[in-house]
């Protein structure tokens, strides 16, 4: 990953785990209530597709390996 690469996708990783812990709070401060628990998979599903498309962008731009 090049330098501005990484530049660019740690502000966005950190808004998306600041996100998520919001997520996790709303739930565990939410007793069950349905909007805690839309947040939560919400919060869930942002976060996976971000680690989706991260690990897409790594895997597309690794380097290939010679038998």
């Amino acid at each position: 990953m090049t330098q501005q690469a990484m530049r660019a996708a740690h502000p966005v990783t950190c808004l998306i785990g600041g996100l998520f812990l919001a997520a996790f709070a709303a739930v565990a401060t939410g007793a069950g209530a349905p909007w805690a628990n839309l947040v939560f998979v919400s919060g869930v599903v942002i976060i996976w597709a971000w680690l989706s498309a991260l690990c897409l962008h790594l895997y597309r731009h690794a380097a290939p390996r010679h038998a």
